[in-house]
């Protein structure tokens, strides 16, 4: 369940449960011939490299990052669509596929998937505009009959922390559907099992 992170994640990885004295180069070599490496350089992702995040947590669940990633393809399922919701303090990243784009859904799948499980954060940052922010936030307070939380809206550009994210979730999305693109929402919870037990290069942890 590695999905496919890479050299140095792959190394780390292994090298928390075996030990030889060639592990570095026998991972590099591995990576380097899986079907998956020749897949990626075939279909590069017109992604640049997004800036280091302006916004910063001290804390875990303090602030909640929200994207939403159009995939271009409907899945079997119907999805269009992934809601990237980021922890910013514990870089703990969870994703859900989406039919619709619509403001009622995120704020289902916020609560349901997120609030329900790690509570209310105290701020959504998010860049699609204060407008649809807030009223996903309504939303959220129909639903719990409270939610005391603050919407910080960002140029798309600016939360590095969830660009790279996307970057990186097509990565690993392309080298597993490459067969059939068609399954890329049921692959979505292995991804993020292997994203959320890599090593981080950042935190040096999970």
């Amino acid at each position: 369940l590695n999905a496919h992170l890479g050299i140095y994640r792959t190394y780390k990885r292994i090298s928390q449960s075996y030990h030889w004295r060639t592990i570095q180069s026998d991972v590099s070599k591995i990576v380097a011939r899986c079907e998956c490496a020749v897949i990626k350089l075939a279909n590069p992702q017109p992604m640049d490299r997004a800036p280091l995040e302006v916004f910063s947590a001290t804390r875990r669940w303090q602030i909640v990052a929200i994207d939403i990633m159009k995939m271009g393809i409907t899945s079997r399922r119907g999805n269009i669509s992934v809601l990237v919701m980021t922890d910013l303090f514990t870089k703990w990243v969870k994703t859900f596929p989406l039919k619709k784009e619509t403001k009622g859904e995120v704020a289902r799948v916020l609560v349901a998937e997120w609030i329900c499980n790690y509570g209310v954060p105290e701020s959504v940052l998010s860049d699609r505009g204060k407008v649809f922010m807030s009223g996903v936030l309504r939303e959220v307070k129909l639903i719990l009959g409270y939610a005391r939380m603050f919407t910080t809206p960002y140029h798309p550009q600016t939360d590095g922390q969830v660009e790279r994210y996307n970057a990186t979730l097509c990565q690993m999305l392309t080298s597993l559907v490459y067969k059939d693109q068609k399954m890329w929402d049921e692959w979505l919870p292995y991804v993020n099992y292997a994203y959320n037990t890599s090593i981080h290069s950042s935190t040096q942890v999970t």
